[in-house]
């Protein structure tokens, strides 16, 4: 969506009744909105001036996205944009669905959006559905092993390389420091309500 549309279009996103962050008071459990199902060929973002999802962009045949993505409302990360969060799903879950997960933690990276543009931070929950048996006994990033790890990082490489840019795995973390960079974005979301508010 872009670090410089967010402000101009907050306030149509207040519009809009979103869950909060976390779905109770023990901040365990988040709340995604889903934007881009997995297993599509189209990437889709949500456009809150219009309370519709854009179609982004296309991926080439036989690319698809290899899990559910999506964003934690009400919240504001590096890149400007909503907290990315990426759901570990048995089957595509609809554009537009919300879903209770639990968080497995954060993969801090580096990407770079266009040739000669400067590097920019956009980090990514990892997380699964709260009622999903299929998951029960995975808690933690490290859990999915390393050839998940290196698939997802090919893919977001081959993303990025589609405009010309990168992507840099910076660090992949668990559960508690995915909670500090939840926090730290509804920090920065509520000071941009409140700037523009």
């Amino acid at each position: 969506m872009g670090k410089n549309l967010w402000p101009e279009i907050w306030g149509h996103a207040r519009m809009f009744q979103f869950p909060p962050p976390f779905t109770d008071g023990t901040e365990k459990n988040i709340h995604v909105i889903v934007e881009t199902p997995k297993g599509s060929r189209y990437k889709y973002a949500w456009q809150p001036q219009y309370g519709l999802y854009l179609l982004k962009r296309t991926m080439p045949v036989g690319v698809t996205f290899p899990h559910d993505f999506g964003f934690v409302p009400h919240t504001l990360a590096e890149d400007g944009d909503p907290l990315d969060a990426l759901v570990l799903s048995g089957a595509p879950v609809a554009v537009g669905a919300l879903i209770t997960c639990r968080v497995l933690g954060i993969l801090e990276a580096e990407q770079v959006d266009e040739p000669d543009a400067k590097p920019i931070r956009n980090d990514r929950l990892i997380c699964t559905p709260l009622y999903n048996p299929e998951f029960d006994a995975i808690e933690t990033i490290a859990d999915l092993g390393k050839e998940w790890l290196n698939d997802l990082v090919r893919f977001f490489n081959f993303y990025r390389s589609r405009t010309g840019g990168s992507f840099k795995l910076v660090a992949n973390r668990g559960p508690e420091a995915a909670l500090r960079a939840i926090h730290k974005a509804i920090q920065a979301g509520a000071k941009l309500k409140e700037n523009v508010g």
